[in-house]
């Protein structure tokens, strides 16, 4: 009998431990009931106060993608997507592809959130990101560009955030995989919340 191994099953599996066999615990769960609520409103008045369009919202997810990419990056981030205020969604690439998503469902599936202001913003070129957010929305994710080998085809996370302001791409040195936490050195932060209760 064969027993067909997945590589990237077993690197993740390999990473957890890792963490966990030296003391850094990379899970973390989402609290329920009532503090979870008022941490939402907490966390959607934040964004409606110091958020802007075509902003950048930097968090720490619960999803397992969310452990991976945090303990493989030594990062308290592990998402990314860009803000469209006039739609009250998100922009963001999963698994799943790049899709809309409504900004109540993204805050709460955030463990944290940072609000980043992207280095040249301006109100045009916020319009003109969101845009081409919105043009690349049905493209699939990338996952070969995570570990280097992009796709100007597809697109994860933090490579969406940035591929949709090319100011940055002419002016700044774009690493060849651009992890969440990268989008801190691209831009200013202009809000970040406290970490959610009960974890």
């Amino acid at each position: 009998m064969t027993i067909k191994i997945n590589r990237f099953a077993l690197l993740s599996l390999c990473i957890v431990l890792f963490f966990e066999l030296n003391g850094c615990s990379i899970f973390i769960r989402k609290p329920k009931g009532g503090t979870n609520t008022a941490q939402n409103a907490e966390y959607h008045n934040g964004i409606l106060t110091h958020g802007k369009q075509g902003y950048w919202l930097l968090i720490r997810g619960y999803h397992s993608t969310d452990h991976l990419v945090a303990g493989a990056t030594l990062s308290e981030y592990s998402h990314a997507a860009i803000l469209d205020l006039s739609t009250n969604e998100i922009i963001e690439s999963t698994s799943e592809g790049v899709h809309p998503l409504s900004l109540e469902e993204f805050i709460s599936k955030s463990h944290k959130i940072t609000i980043i202001k992207p280095y040249g913003y301006s109100a045009s070129r916020a319009d003109s990101a969101v845009r081409i957010a919105r043009n690349y929305i049905g493209k699939p994710y990338d996952f070969l560009g995570t570990v280097g080998l992009n796709s100007k085809e597809k697109y994860y996370c933090s490579e969406l955030a940035v591929h949709c302001y090319p100011n940055l791409i002419d002016s700044l040195k774009i690493p060849t995989v651009i992890e969440p936490r990268d989008l801190l050195k691209m831009g200013e932060s202009v809000y970040s919340s406290e970490k959610r209760m009960g974890n």
